[in-house]
């Protein structure tokens, strides 16, 4: 077994690497962090020093902020206010120049208008118009399929698609409009029916427990009735005659819609002819009197 001193000398040495791993890792992964610090602080100055008129002494400061910079927004400032200081000391091409490299890094820098001469605000605009059109993230294209490797199940919805579809010497088919009215309304019609013939009933049971004691029909014995029952009898008596013709009607009303929606199913896609054939014998409806006639033209 090791001594105290012996185990704690050999724990200080084992973590000396991992310390000073460490120590260094930290300044490297800050480093990035302190160059934009500094980089940001050099354009201002460099900026200062174009305000003061010293174009000399900015160039050289801003140059050094494009040494340590590593965002391409302080790059392209940097570069902008070296072209501007050019062009404060009438060096146009070193100006264009430039601006140039400033713009290709950064498309949206403009320079304001009131605050510098227009000659170099022009010079600043036509160098950004003769700029190529920014580039455009490329699409990628889907692989490249050989005719052999298509299946034949895969050509087949196209074919039925293609095959589906109308020729063009076919007249237009038109929707079955007055087909689905029809047999809405005699939907309707038979729902209606069915809905009073209920009440009838209802009304019906009410009349013979009026008139019949102890029984459930209006087969058993009568009996008298009352100023008040022979009253309310008297009134469910015309309410079932009026319900029983309304039944009749609504039974009546659904089977001839139901036919007349039968009938134009078949005959309502072919009346909506081109104008080609418009000469030719068609089916008509037309509201009278009677109901629904359906006739034929001419």
């Amino acid at each position: 077994m090791l001594p105290r001193r012996a185990l704690t000398t050999a724990i200080i040495v084992l973590s000396a690497p991992a310390l000073g791993a460490r120590a260094i890792a930290q300044p490297t992964a800050a480093q990035p962090r302190a160059d934009e610090t500094r980089a940001a602080a050099l354009v201002a100055r460099g900026i200062a020093l174009f305000a003061d008129a010293e174009f000399a002494r900015s160039r050289a400061v801003l140059a050094q902020a494009l040494d340590v910079a590593r965002s391409s927004r302080l790059k392209a400032r940097a570069r902008l206010y070296i072209g501007l200081d050019h062009a404060a000391e009438n060096q146009p091409d070193k100006a264009r120049a430039a601006f140039r490299a400033a713009l290709l890094l950064d498309r949206s820098l403009d320079i304001d208008a009131r605050q510098h001469k227009p000659g170099v605000v022009s010079l600043f605009r036509r160098t950004r118009a003769a700029l190529p059109p920014a580039p455009t993230r490329a699409t990628s294209l889907p692989p490249a399929v050989s005719p052999t490797a298509v299946s034949p199940t895969a050509v087949r919805p196209t074919t039925a698609a293609h095959a589906a579809a109308p020729r063009r010497d076919e007249p237009p088919r038109a929707a079955r409009v007055w087909t689905m009215v029809a047999a809405g309304v005699a939907a309707a019609s038979f729902v209606a029916a069915v809905a009073v013939g209920v009440t009838l009933e209802n009304d019906r049971d009410e009349a013979c427990s009026l008139l019949v004691a102890d029984t459930d029909d209006c087969a058993g014995r009568s009996r008298l009735l009352d100023a008040a029952d022979r009253a309310r009898y008297e009134a469910l008596h015309r309410r079932i005659g009026a319900k029983r013709t309304a039944t009749n009607v609504l039974w009546v009303a659904g089977g001839v819609l139901a036919a007349a929606a039968a009938v134009l199913f078949w005959g309502e896609p072919r009346w909506r002819a081109p104008a080609a054939s418009a000469s030719k014998t068609s089916i008509y409806l037309a509201p009278s009197p009677l109901g629904l006639v359906i006739g034929l033209r001419r």
